[in-house]
């Protein structure tokens, strides 16, 4: 078990759900400067709580990680939102999306 696994889910969660905004949660699928800025906010977080511990490589690679998770993830729910598809397909690519953060984020420990 990674060392500091109850510091990275707390972590991912303030800064995946706690610090989006349901703007940038609906706008990021849309923007690339939303995402960005959805990318931005979540690097700097994993950065203060985590960085001094984790490595500022293994910050920014996280960081850079999201980003790519969330660029395809967000505008795949769009798409199915926005095309009426079963509402269920959402929430499986939701859950991936998390999956695959989880994933990173462990499994890119040093």
């Amino acid at each position: 078990m990674p060392r500091h696994l109850l510091a990275i889910l707390i972590t991912h969660l303030i800064a995946d759900y706690g610090c989006q905004s349901n703007w940038i949660a609906y706008h990021k699928r849309r923007r690339w400067d939303v995402l960005a800025l959805h990318g931005l906010i979540y690097t700097s977080l994993l950065g203060v709580s985590l960085g001094w511990t984790l490595g500022w490589t293994w910050v920014l690679e996280n960081g850079l990680l999201h980003v790519l998770v969330d660029a395809g993830s967000s505008r795949l729910k769009g798409y199915l939102e926005e095309t009426h598809r079963h509402r269920a397909g959402v929430w499986v690519i939701a859950s991936l999306d998390q999956f695959l953060h989880l994933f990173l984020l462990l499994h890119t420990q040093r």
